[in-house]
Formats: structure tokens, sequence, C-alpha cells
């Protein structure tokens, strides 16, 4: 533990976690004893798996700005779907644009239904790198909600015309390749 000069308010809130999680699991054994505690992870497994899980993507999105985007793609491709709601929070908090578009391409790859409502988010991006992802990603995962969400963007406008014209240019092109998917399963 650090001392009391040293201490964060983030510091204190995950010492005062860890703290509440070990009462719990104390209370947790003492009244089950050596019997079987019921089957479910604690907290502080639940919050242990979930830091290891931020610092693993932060790891690969480091080797990505260093250059090492296969290995960055490969290595956050091959995690388990769970992470998503990190790469998307990841995604909401990150400022480079080329990192953005990375993120958007790498949930769009792991091909999980539930990504769609997030990708509906990012084809709101000002950056065209990243709406294109976002198309890609819709067109990939067709379905009739993938293709609502492609149909209700050609509302989205931009502040000059000729950026609308593009936008719209590739928007239709995906709602034609997500239309002929959808027909062909």
């Amino acid at each position: 533990m650090k001392p009391i000069s040293w201490v964060t308010s983030s510091d204190f809130d995950i010492e005062l976690r860890v703290a509440n999680i070990r009462l719990e699991t104390d209370l947790r054994t003492r009244l089950y004893g050596s019997r079987a505690v019921p089957a479910q992870p604690s907290r502080l497994d639940q919050f242990t798996v979930m830091e290891s899980t931020r610092s693993q993507i932060a790891e690969y999105l480091k080797r990505f700005r260093k250059g090492d985007r296969d290995g960055a793609f490969y290595g956050l491709l091959e995690m388990d779907h769970s992470i998503l709601p990190e790469l998307m929070a990841a995604f909401r908090s990150e400022r480079d644009s080329r990192v953005r578009e990375f993120l958007v391409e790498i949930i769009w790859q792991h091909r999980e239904a539930s990504a769609i409502p997030f990708l509906k988010e990012a084809l709101h991006d000002e950056a065209a790198a990243v709406w294109k992802q976002a198309l890609d990603g819709l067109v990939a995962l067709a379905s009739s909600a993938a293709l609502d969400v492609l149909r209700d963007a050609r509302t989205r406008q931009f502040p000059a015309e000729r950026a609308t014209k593009e936008f719209r240019r590739w928007l239709d092109e995906a709602i034609e390749q997500a239309e002929s998917a959808i027909h062909r399963l």
C-alpha cells in the first residue's frame, strides 16, 4: 500500500473495493464453511479479469501505435468476445482517428451482432476512414438490423456538401452489398 501522502482518490477507491470484496469472501466462507461456495466468480476475480483485459488492450494498442499492426490486430481478434465493451470504451476515449479506425475494424471483425449499435455510432465519426470501417462492418454483419442502420444513415449531413455526397456514395454501395448478402442467405 502507498504511503498516505501518495494516495489518490482512485487508489483509495480500488483499495476500498478490494477490502469490501475480501470481507464479502470471508463472510461467504464463514457462512458456507468448508462446503462448496456457489459457483460464481468473486467480485475480486471479476475486477482482476477486467483490469487484466484493459491492460492487454492497452498493450495491443501500444503495439499498433508503434507500427505492429498485425500483431495488435491478431492479438485483439483472438481475445474473447467479452472484450467488445472495453474496445468500444477505448474507441470513445481515443483522439487519434487511425486508432479509432483500427478499433472499429477489430470490433466488427469479431462478427458479433451486438456490435451493430456501436457501428451505428461509428458511422457518425468525423473521420472518413472510421465511418468507412463502420460501413464495412455493417456489410459484413449483413442482417435486417444492420440494413436498418444503413438506411437510417441516409439522413446524415456533413458541413460540406462534397463530404455528404461522398458519404452517400459509400452508403448506397454498402446498402446494395448488404441487401445482396441478405438475399443470398
